[in-house]
Order: structure tokens, then C-alpha cells, then sequence
């Protein structure tokens, strides 16, 4: 079914909580999960898979270890690409920008 542009969110970060959300709703395993790009400080680039925990208008959240590689990674190069690929609802989502670490409250 071809993406009908009229009925999308304008806010995108609105419209890709409805895809996870869809993407739950149809059954998809583990529809929060995505594909995290970053660089070293070198610019070799490496990805990995991790889970969202949220999204909202600031941009997407997800737990890491800051001293694991992609945590160092993302200390010493802030910015990222991600994707969302949802087989069951045929949809995907690239996103990319800067990134920034939470405060440990948050």
C-alpha cells in the first residue's frame, strides 16, 4: 500500500511514535527496536541494534553504557543515524542529528 503523504503527522517525531506503536499493535518482535550508526573519533563508522525507550519532541531516547564503544563513540563524535524497519507493517524510518546525553535522572 503506497504511503498516502496528506494523512502523516507533520511532527515526525509524533508520526514515528504512531508507526512504533502500529508496528506493536500488528504484533511486530520487538517493534522498538532500531539500527544505531555513529563514528569514531577517526570517522569509522559502526552499528549496532538498541532499543527506544522514548520518543517525543526532543528526539528519540535509549539506554547505553557511556563507556561501551558506541557510548565513547558518541562522546567524542555527537552525531548519529538511526533506521526502524517493521517487516509486518512495510514501513521504515531513517533518522539522523545530533546527539546528546541525558542527565542520570532522566
Amino acid at each position: 500500500m503506497p504511503l498516502d503523504l496528506a494523512l502523516l503527522n507533520p511532527d515526525p517525531m509524533v508520526e514515528l511514535a504512531r508507526w512504533v506503536a502500529d508496528a506493536e499493535a500488528a504484533g511486530h518482535r520487538l517493534p522498538n527496536a532500531f539500527a544505531l550508526a555513529t563514528a569514531d573519533p577517526t570517522g569509522r563508522p559502526m552499528v549496532r541494534m538498541v532499543l527506544l525507550t522514548d520518543v517525543d519532541a526532543d528526539g528519540l531516547r535509549f539506554h547505553t553504557n557511556r563507556d561501551s564503544a558506541k557510548g565513547r563513540d558518541m562522546a567524542a563524535n555527537p552525531r548519529a543515524a538511526a533506521v526502524f524497519w517493521w517487516e509486518g507493517t512495510n514501513r521504515q524510518v531513517r533518522v539522523s542529528g545530533v546527539v546528546a546525553p541525558l542527565d542520570d535522572a532522566e
